[in-house]
């Protein structure tokens, strides 16, 4: 027993060696790309309708330089960078970035930002990543024929004063499986 749970430990340093290499490997690329937008972005009239494409490419070059350092810190905590994210924002952001997939999914969406909620304090890719697998869960779970996708936000307050928001957000998928339920989040 032992011997075989030194075996899994050797492997599992093995894989975290092998992932490091990786995420190093990709991150010169992504790098590159990214500036070759933004030297294009240069050479590009200001009101030029390809800016818009182009922004919304060097975010994903960002959220890829995101992704690189989680895999980076996969065998350390992770030491996120805070601050004071606009929910709304975000996500009108976010779902900027995905309306070429969403409407290729045959999916209307709606997001409804309730006007009162507060700012979170918390880091911008993170909170990024978990609602775009989110939407991705549910552009999946809609396959093939498309639906309805509704983001909402609500602004929740504690008997102690606190401030928070609530993020829900619902599709008119198949639904998860009981046997999956419990693997959520």
């Amino acid at each position: 027993f032992i011997k075989q749970q030194a075996q899994q430990l050797e492997q599992r340093a093995f894989l975290g060696e092998v992932t490091a290499t990786f995420a190093h490997e990709i991150r010169n690329p992504v790098h590159n790309i990214s500036t070759g937008l933004q030297l294009m972005a240069l050479k590009l009239p200001k009101d030029d309708p390809k800016q818009q494409d182009i922004d919304f490419m060097i975010q994903d070059c960002d959220r890829l330089a995101e992704l690189i350092k989680s895999v980076l810190a996969f065998s350390k905590p992770v030491d996120y960078e805070m601050e004071n994210v606009d929910i709304g924002q975000m996500l009108k952001h976010l779902l900027d970035r995905l309306h070429a997939r969403i409407t290729r999914s045959k999916v209307e969406y709606d997001l409804q930002i309730a006007s009162n909620c507060p700012t979170v304090f918390g880091n911008l890719h993170a909170l990024e990543q978990v609602i775009n697998n989110l939407v991705s869960n549910a552009l999946q779970a809609m396959e093939p024929d498309g639906g309805r996708l509704v983001i909402k936000t609500h602004p929740l307050n504690t008997p102690e004063g606190r401030q928070f928001v609530e993020i829900s957000i619902a599709d008119t998928g198949r639904g998860i499986p009981k046997e999956n339920q419990v693997r959520i989040f």
